[in-house]
């Protein structure tokens, strides 16, 4: 689907802005790019072994009882995650926390291009192999205008440009959802429910569904219950970060 040409000139009009007065990093500030390759470098990979299913690190979280055919954590053997696969870039911590908060909150967006660069090995690792639909989980129009651009959707446009995978605008807020900061896990999936539908049909696509942190998995459910009702024989997600300790639901 194609982009509103005001999200294209704006970008247009950044990109030109850039190679005039570079911005400096979104991380530690230093001049020559948005999101510098020393940065990138520093953010610490997911340690080993994973959980199968969110795909953070197990860590020395106990095995399971009863035992079960796969590496899952605490939290997703209790919940059943609605993405069988969902991967993440690094922890929402140091480097990385700092770069998305700037990303998200104090207009750069800018360093969208480098910050997916990072999505590239999770997407291909969900998809083993495959090829999918990329879909941004969006933001409300309401949020979107207050921002003045949505950040998941800079991701998954970027990242379909790494991959050059289709990308579409599948799924849309169908209301407005008050902030999930501060709210429990419980409260987090009762706050999005339903708040996803579906703009197209995604009969028999495998969909990736893109978007910045994930912490419980709420928000990544119900915009995969959507994709699923329009006809996707699979969802499976990528996000920058996830926001949770180690081994915890």
């Amino acid at each position: 689907m194609r982009d509103t040409w005001w999200a294209r000139l704006a970008e247009g009009v950044s990109t030109v802005l850039d190679a005039l007065m570079p911005a400096p990093c979104v991380a530690c500030g230093r001049a020559g790019a948005a999101f510098c390759e020393a940065c990138i470098a520093a953010i610490p990979p997911v340690p080993p072994p994973g959980c199968d299913w969110c795909g953070r690190s197990l860590g020395t979280t106990p095995a399971c009882s009863p035992p079960i055919p796969r590496a899952t954590c605490d939290g997703c053997v209790g919940a059943r995650p609605a993405t069988p696969k969902t991967r993440s870039a690094g922890a929402y911590d140091g480097v990385l926390r700092t770069a998305i908060h700037a990303f998200k909150y104090r207009d750069r967006p800018d360093a969208a291009r480098a910050l997916a660069s990072l999505l590239v090995a999770p997407a291909r690792e969900v998809l083993r192999g495959a090829t999918g639909i990329i879909v941004p989980v969006a933001l409300h129009p309401a949020r979107t205008g207050e921002r003045g651009y949505d950040q998941s959707a800079l991701l998954s446009r970027h990242l379909a440009d790494a991959t050059g995978w289709d990308r579409a605008n599948a799924v849309a807020r169908a209301r407005a959802t008050p902030s999930q900061i501060g709210l429990g896990r419980a409260a987090r999936f009762a706050n999005v429910a339903g708040a996803f539908r579906a703009l197209q049909r995604l009969d028999r696509q495998v969909v990736i569904l893109v978007d910045d942190v994930t912490t419980t998995g709420a928000t990544l459910a119900d915009a995969a219950r959507a994709c699923r009702a329009a006809g996707a024989t699979e969802v499976v997600a990528v996000t920058l970060a996830h926001d949770l300790p180690v081994g915890r639901p």
